[in-house]
């Protein structure tokens, strides 16, 4: 999920498509237009999000959880006295001055850009900033703090020191946490990988009571770059959900080579929020046998169902919609692929699933009958 502003949205689209030549690059992930000035919850958080000062649409945010606060400048010029030009000149309104001016410093950390103006904040204005502010304070956006910055005192040009500035360190090992409690830890990863149940593609038809029971069950697996978490041909005992991480998919029966399958053919790349070994939820499920190969491409961590857990209500609930999609994903793909206006929706293989899972029934009609009529209420979608 992307959460931005529509004309920040808007404005990174057209950017996108011009590097990337890739029209329909809005379609790789799902858009949430945010709110200005009002708070919105994400997982738990209280987000809130406001226009940094920059040439083009920029976004900045503060989020707030359990007593304890980030936030984050984006591409911004922090200046005083530009503020104060803009409100003496009637550009800005004092609330909006303010904002400019305050909106990032009252966190628990702080993490601001500096770089070149007038389109980005000069160490000097940083400098400026009291020790108690530059003790919350992280400089992202540059390489390096200068030693020294120049300062106009009493219409002098002055070499100052620099003093309390930093830049955070680089690598995973070095992130920056604010500790809160065990309790609230625990309950935000809950929540978060609940939602991933709630929010899979593959799940998304099922009631939330049979979510539910499924998440109940899910275990949770760390693996290693390079490990092949299910291969083609091997009995498909466990679906899995991807907490984080990416995976590649591939198919053939070679040997695994530098994690390819040497002489095999690559499928795609599936990451957090994505599902695989669904054929482990069929009431036949431990008869069946895994299609693809798939292998960790960074260390992941996974959350998996055996099916030799699942209560055989539950296979009942499940094995419908399941089957469904096996009998007619491929057919519905290759019609709806060709066909407006689904042809120019690119949709993907989950996408399809879902629609393969809605099929209600199969019907035949005698020459003369009337599927349709003018007038009626379209309720449904008839595939020939």
């Amino acid at each position: 999920r992307l959460y931005t502003t529509k004309t920040i949205h808007q404005s990174y689209l057209r950017k996108a498509r011009a590097i990337t030549g890739i029209q329909d690059i809005g379609t790789y992930y799902q858009a949430v237009n945010v709110p200005i000035g009002t708070l919105l919850k994400i997982h738990g958080a209280d987000f809130e999000f406001d226009y940094s000062y920059h040439t083009i649409p920029a976004c900045r945010f503060k989020v707030k959880f359990k007593g304890k606060s980030i936030s984050y400048s984006a591409d911004t010029q922090y200046d005083p006295k530009v503020y104060q030009e803009l409100l003496n000149k009637g550009v800005i309104n004092y609330a909006r001055e303010i904002a400019l001016r305050m909106f990032v410093f009252d966190a628990d950390l702080i993490i601001h850009e500096s770089g070149v103006p007038p389109i980005h904040t000069e160490p000097a204005n940083l400098n400026d900033l009291p020790i108690s502010i530059k003790e919350k304070l992280y400089i992202v956006h540059c390489h390096q703090i200068p030693a020294t910055v120049t300062k106009n005192i009493n219409g002098q040009s002055v070499q100052v020191p620099v003093e309390g500035l930093r830049i955070p360190k680089s690598g995973i090992e070095s992130t920056i946490s604010l500790p809160i409690g065990e309790l609230d830890v625990g309950r935000s990863i809950e929540l978060r990988r609940f939602a991933l149940f709630c929010e899979n593609i593959f799940l998304q038809k099922l009631s939330p009571s049979i979510v539910y029971r499924l998440y109940c069950l899910a275990e949770e697996l760390n693996v290693k770059a390079g490990h092949v978490v299910v291969r083609e041909g091997e009995k498909a005992d466990r679906f899995y959900m991807i907490d984080s991480g990416y995976l590649e998919v591939w198919q053939g029966s070679g040997d695994i080579v530098n994690s390819k399958v040497d002489g095999g053919s690559f499928i795609r790349v599936i990451q957090t929020g994505d599902s695989f070994g669904e054929r482990a939820l069929y009431k036949d499920g431990n008869k069946a046998i895994r299609s693809a190969t798939v292998i960790a491409t960074v260390d992941c961590k996974l959350l998996y169902i055996d099916s030799s857990v699942l209560p055989p209500s539950l296979c009942d609930d499940l094995d419908s919609d399941l089957n469904k999609v096996s009998r007619y994903n491929a057919f519905i793909s290759s019609v709806l692929s060709s066909t407006f206006p689904f042809s120019a929706c690119n949709l993907s293989k989950d996408q399809m699933d879902v629609i393969a899972s809605s099929v209600d029934r199969e019907i035949s009609v005698k020459k003369g009958v009337a599927i349709i009529k003018e007038g009626e209420i379209g309720a449904s979608l008839f595939i020939l």
